[in-house]
């Protein structure tokens, strides 16, 4: 499970970053086992978390679907860039 922007109470200068997130989501999703699941939530309200939601979701959208199931989940009344929640499971 990853919630990535920056933590609660701290400086909003440190944050998570696109190229080390995904180094990290390649690296669990290589753990994950049969119907495991890998969840990531993804703050766009700044802009690293944007750079971050568009690199993602291009890294979803290109796992093997006879491998990975892929979702995103997300607000659809919710105003200024609400979180999105991308899950992966592992199907074979």
């Amino acid at each position: 499970m990853f919630n990535l922007g920056w933590l609660p109470g701290a400086e909003h200068g440190v944050t998570t970053l696109r190229e080390t997130t995904l180094q990290a989501a390649d690296a669990a999703l290589s753990l994950l086992k049969k119907d495991g699941l890998l969840t990531i939530c993804i703050y766009p309200g700044h802009e690293e978390g944007m750079r971050e939601l568009e690199a993602l979701l291009n890294w979803a959208a290109q796992l093997d679907p006879k491998k990975y199931d892929a979702l995103l989940k997300t607000y659809v009344n919710q105003p200024n860039h609400p979180p999105r929640l991308l899950a992966v499971r592992r199907v074979k």
